[in-house]
């Protein structure tokens, strides 16, 4: 069987653009049908009240506000301990941060 990840109600931010359909990237959103069936590229119907328009939205395009908020503290994390470790040369956390691939 088909699971969606959002359910109506569900309020989104919309993060890209992959069928390049003019989304408002960044924009809040609220998820207001869902179309089950599976068929569809674009399953999620969002109502974006900032500029009054509605789009079918594809699940790679959207994510809830909390999935971006800890990306975006990981990556300040990240880069808060790069800062370090390039301030105190310290290259056992610099190593740590970028490891070399595995040949």
């Amino acid at each position: 069987m088909f699971s969606l990840r959002y359910s109506p109600g569900s309020s989104v931010l919309i993060v890209s653009d992959q069928y390049e359909f003019g989304l408002p990237l960044g924009a809040e959103a609220r998820v207001i049908e869902v179309d089950p069936s599976g068929f569809t590229a674009t399953p999620y119907l969002v109502h974006v009240p900032a500029i009054k328009r509605s789009y079918w939205v594809a699940t790679g395009d959207l994510r809830t506000a909390e999935e971006q908020m800890a990306d975006e503290a990981d990556l300040i994390i990240h880069h808060a301990l790069l800062d370090f470790a390039l301030a105190t040369r310290n290259q056992i956390l610099f190593d740590s941060l970028y490891p070399e691939p595995a040949r």
